[in-house]
């Protein structure tokens, strides 16, 4: 240094890593190159286990369960003007909004116009988000910082800093390159055979890049020699499958084509288009409910109902509005495994659903979903979604609408009696005037027992029914009593 004789200088000596942050400050909480340091993000928890890998380009970054980790210690060539691939494995059980940013001009700071990358995770655990982005075509040449910021929920809107609750962020180095190759291009799309319990992935490749593009799932090889659909596979149903389109040549131009990983065939509900009718009388009847882990997806045209945790897999009905104008939607157990519901009511037709109503635990059994809805047209169609809380995993339950107004309304509950219940062989049933007949019907649809009484009292012999639930439908002219009867 040069100066005049007899002047104090001070300094402050820093290391600093390759981008020029100062390595020893990176998670305080400056906010701005002034110190040389990035905003802090330590979420105050996570869910699970968090993110357990993310892999940028070619190169794995494994992750123990924290809410920050740092890996900008070993840097990652990208291309500019390709598309750089992003696979993030949560282990959450929830979805997770993911947001990448890369300091484009090493300023400490991760403008919103350095936002590369918006998304959210499937609730499915484990599950891998494909948050592969475009390098912009003027991306700065060189070391840059690159942040991933996850969270289950605060992370809807972007923000770099965020330190609250259920996240994690995760610091990258990547070196932005000019790529010296095309790379190829291709979309895909699943083939599902249902009969073989197996699935394949058309690969349209729509361009060949200027090498010798192959699909690879990292054992098998399928070389591309021309532009259309390639078909890769088949896949035995449950096996997790990665594809890659390699370049041939060089390595920063291949292309990440996602995981694939089916349980088995969609139900034939799975889309408001194909709803499955249902009719009113309070009949329980079992349907499938597929989690986000399967092929269930979420329709379109319809709003997102808002409550228990959707999680975009779902199973659809319709029913018709009864004379009355009074409809109820309730879903129930099917099995000793609960499968805790969602539920929601739209108006409309499939495309342009108008949500009514949307129910979480309103049940008397508790983990599963009722609505009650009176004052609409007679004849109205409703389309009716089923999805289990939080889509974690795929499950059964039972499904019934019936006419509230005649079991409540109508109907003189003081007046009537059915004894006992649980019922080991007779059904006692009577009311104030006379009863025309009673059904009884078990859980999969089926009437078991059909009888006409034109009597104020009678018996039911249940004697020769198996153990189970039953709906007992007990006719009184024009109105309908419906209960739950447990046969021992």
């Amino acid at each position: 240094f040069t100066g005049a004789i007899g002047t104090t200088y001070f300094y402050t000596i820093v290391p600093y890593n390759a981008i020029g942050s100062a390595t020893g400050c990176t998670q305080q909480s400056f906010t701005t190159n002034a110190n040389g340091c990035y905003c802090t993000s330590v979420p105050t928890s996570n869910d699970a286990s968090g993110i357990t890998n993310v892999q940028v380009g070619t190169t794995n970054f494994p992750t123990g369960d924290v809410t920050y980790f740092d890996h900008s210690a070993t840097t990652v060539d990208l291309a500019r003007g390709v598309t750089s691939n992003v696979q993030v494995t949560f282990a959450t059980g929830y979805t997770y909004n993911t947001n990448i940013w890369i300091d484009f001009d090493n300023d400490f700071t991760f403008e919103a116009s350095e936002l590369v990358y918006q998304g959210e995770s499937t609730a499915t655990n484990p599950t891998t988000l494909n948050a592969s982005f475009l390098m912009p075509a003027g991306a700065p040449l060189g070391l840059h910082r690159m942040r991933i910021g996850t969270a289950d929920t605060d992370q809807a809107t972007p923000n770099p800093c965020y330190s609250g609750s259920f996240g994690v962020t995760l610091d990258f180095n990547i070196n932005v390159v000019a790529p010296s190759c095309v790379p190829p291009a291709a979309t895909t799309s699943v083939v599902y055979d249902c009969a073989n319990s197996q699935f394949s992935i058309n690969v349209n490749v729509s361009n060949l890049g200027n090498g010798s593009p192959v699909v690879t799932n990292g054992t098998t090889n399928w070389p591309v020699t021309a532009t259309g659909i390639l078909n890769v596979g088949p896949f035995a149903f449950g096996t997790p499958v990665t594809l890659t389109l390699l370049h041939g040549s060089d390595a920063i131009c291949n292309i990440s084509l996602g995981t694939f990983n089916f349980g088995g065939c969609p139900p034939i509900n799975d889309d408001c288009a194909n709803a499955t009718v249902l009719i009113p009388g309070g009949v329980f009847a079992t349907n499938p409910l597929v989690g986000t882990n399967s092929f269930a997806t979420a329709s379109t045209g319809a709003p997102a109902p808002g409550c228990a945790s959707y999680a975009g897999g779902d199973v659809w009905y319709q029913v018709t509005v009864p004379p009355s104008g009074s409809i109820t939607i309730e879903t129930n157990n099917n099995s000793s495994a609960i499968t805790d519901t969602g539920l929601a009511v739209y108006s409309g037709s499939c495309g342009t659903l108008t949500l009514i109503e949307c129910d979480d635990d309103d049940s008397l059994d508790g983990a599963f979903s009722i609505i009650s809805l009176t004052g609409r047209t007679p004849g109205e169609v409703l389309y009716v979604r089923v999805w289990e809380y939080a889509g974690g995993s795929e499950g059964t339950f039972r499904v019934s609408a019936y006419d509230a107004s005649l079991s409540s309304g109508s109907f003189d509950n003081a007046n009537f009696s059915a004894y006992p219940n649980p019922v080991k062989d007779v059904l006692n049933v009577s009311y104030s005037t006379e009863i025309s007949s009673i059904r009884v019907i078990n859980m999969i649809g089926q009437e078991v027992i059909s009888k006409n009484i034109n009597a104020a009292s009678t018996q039911v012999d249940m004697s020769q029914l198996s153990a189970g639930t039953y709906i007992v439908n007990v006719i009184v002219g024009d109105n309908v009593k419906t209960l739950k009867v447990v046969k021992q």
